[in-house]
């Protein structure tokens, strides 16, 4: 899509004669000639135009974005949000849609319409928005096929790793994102030790995203949390998006920060956390950000035939593997492989019992002929698989 922010009173006078902001057509991102037998080519349904000098006070960056991404709305298929009785909504208590008109509140988000008096599409007979949900009709136009996920289709850009301390990734440097009100990041801070500080930052101007920080330790269990109720400040900026934590005297540990999108009351008398959706920076001084792992490969040593109590056994041996783990390895788990009649060898169910971290061998009975291999665990859970021993026989 090319959005086009120009000055030129030629352009908008023939567009518009000189009598709106900006102007695109609906549902045209990705148009190609001969689509629906409509012989128009892409490039006869672009640029979606900004006109500065037509908007509220034009010189303001905001509004200038403001209304580019309102006209891009529609080429994503996105009509008005309205009321029955004007045409663009202009909010409520610091808080607008990107389809109604955002010029006159701080935060302004894809939307519902479930604010006041909501009327897609304002007044008059239909809309040519089928879907309220601005979203789900963005993505279910990009790709009419894309699978639900609780009602949302699975097209947001990829998310960061981490949804839990177990599965939580590093803290982006270049800054990470709440894609839709479903995701929840959880940041793997590294360790930390004594007084830290975590702060979530949105962007300067006018952010879509009012931020819940929590700062949980390596058990998940919550230090800190703040989310500050957002009010109005001024046009470009509200109070209360960002968000900060922290712990004193923390003894050195495993740290985590978990950030969501939030709303305000309700989308009567505020907004909901339905468009609190976009990208934040984390700063951590106090935290090394070394992400925490599970651990390497096990280096596997020789299988040999052993013997307990008169019973054929074999015993394996193994080291740590080469890299330290952090955390520490807590654990081994043996796999066994069992050669088949057709010479192939097959898992052995169930795996061993997990052996303390100071036991280096194992014993498993049974006749036939088996290799061997291990896997080491910590708090992160169970890492890489060892490779396999050599053969041995236990008959």
């Amino acid at each position: 899509m090319r959005a086009l922010v120009s000055p030129s009173t030629t352009a908008a006078g023939a567009i518009c004669q000189n009598a709106c902001g900006g102007v695109a057509f609906i549902r045209v991102f990705n148009h190609y000639a001969g689509l629906n037998n409509d012989p128009p080519t892409h490039e006869q349904y672009q640029p979606a135009w900004v006109f500065p000098q037509l908007l509220i006070d034009g010189n303001q960056v905001k509004n200038i974005a403001e209304a580019t991404t309102h006209e891009v709305g529609h080429n994503l298929g996105l009509d008005h949000d309205g009321t029955n009785t004007a045409g663009y909504y202009a909010g409520h208590n610091g808080w607008a849609p990107i389809m109604g008109t955002g010029y006159t509140q701080p935060i302004v988000q894809f939307a519902l319409s479930d604010y006041p008096g909501a009327n897609l599409g304002g007044p008059g007979a239909g809309s040519a928005q089928a879907n309220a949900d601005d979203l789900e009709t963005i993505t279910n136009f990009l790709s009419p096929a894309a699978p639900l996920l609780d009602g949302h289709p699975e097209q947001f850009r990829t998310d960061e790793p981490g949804t839990s301390t177990g599965n939580a990734g590093a803290v982006p440097a270049t800054g990470a994102y709440i894609h839709n009100r479903l995701d929840v990041d959880v940041l793997a801070l590294g360790t930390c030790s004594g007084d830290v500080t975590v702060t979530a930052s949105n962007a300067p101007v006018s952010p879509n995203l009012d931020i819940e920080l929590q700062l949980l330790n390596s058990g998940g269990t919550v230090i800190d949390i703040d989310n500050p109720a957002s009010a109005f400040f001024d046009l470009d900026t509200a109070s209360g998006l960002d968000a900060a934590v922290s712990g004193t005297a923390l003894p050195a540990g495993q740290y985590y920060a978990r950030v969501d999108g939030v709303g305000r009351g309700t989308a009567l008398n505020g907004y909901t956390d339905y468009g609190s959706i976009g990208a934040y920076t984390l700063e951590h001084p106090g935290c090394d950000g070394i992400v925490p792992a599970k651990p390497g490969k096990p280096r596997i040593g020789r299988a040999t035939p052993g013997k307990r109590g008169g019973a054929k056994t074999a015993k394996i041996a193994w080291r740590p593997p080469a890299a330290a783990a952090n955390p520490a390895i807590n654990g081994y788990r043996v796999i066994a492989y069992r050669k088949n009649n057709n010479g192939k060898y097959v898992q052995v169910s169930p795996p061993s019992p997990v052996y303390p971290a100071s036991k280096r061998f194992t014993t498993y009975p049974g006749n036939g002929t088996y290799k061997f291999a291990v896997m080491a665990r910590n708090a992160r859970g169970f890492g890489a698989l060892s490779a396999k021993s050599n053969a041995v026989r236990t008959r």
